[in-house]
C-alpha cells in the first residue's frame, strides 16, 4: 500500500505510511489535508472508498502567521503564476499581500515558448520572521 497526501485537490506526494504523509503535512501551512490509500504499481494506482483508508484532518503549522488563511494563500499563489506568465517580468521580483513578503525567481533555464518555472526563494511577515513552511506550500501550488 501507498499513502497520497492532498491539498484542495494538489497531489503533495506519496509515501510509505499514514504517519509520514502526517509528518509532511505538519511542515506546511494550516489547512485540511486527505490521505488517501491506493493500491496497485505505478502508473496504476487504485482507490477504492469501500475498502481503503480516506483520512482528512487539520494541521497545525507553527510559522505559519495566524492571520493567514487558504484563501490568502491560493490568492498569493494566483498572483505569482500571474506575474510568472507576464512577459514584461524580469528575472526575479517580490510579491507584498496578506503583511507576507514574498520572493520570487524565475527558472532561467526554460527558454522560447516555454513558460519560466516561478521559484519561491524565501517568505518574511511583517515583523522580520521567516515562514519556510508556507513557502514550500506556495511552492507546490505556483508548480
Amino acid at each position: 500500500m501507498i499513502y497520497e497526501l492532498t491539498y484542495q485537490g494538489y497531489a503533495l506526494g506519496m509515501f510509505r505510511s499514514v504517519e509520514e504523509a502526517r509528518k509532511r503535512a505538519s511542515y506546511l501551512p494550516k489547512g485540511r489535508y486527505t490521505v488517501r490509500e491506493l493500491e496497485g504499481e505505478e502508473p496504476f494506482l487504485l482507490f477504492d472508498p469501500d475498502r481503503h483508508l480516506f483520512e482528512e484532518f487539520d494541521n497545525k503549522a507553527e510559522d505559519t502567521p495566524k492571520h493567514i488563511t487558504s484563501e490568502d494563500i491560493d490568492r498569493i499563489a494566483a498572483r505569482i503564476k500571474e506575474r510568472a506568465d507576464d512577459p514584461e517580468t524580469c528575472e526575479s521580483f517580490e510579491c507584498i499581500d496578506c503583511g507576507l513578503i514574498v520572493f520570487v525567481e524565475l527558472d532561467p533555464t526554460t527558454a522560447g515558448n516555454i513558460k519560466p518555472r516561478p521559484r519561491i526563494c524565501s517568505v518574511w511577515d511583517a515583523i522580520g520572521k521567516e515562514c519556510r513552511t508556507l513557502r514550500d506550500a506556495l511552492q507546490l501550488l505556483v508548480g
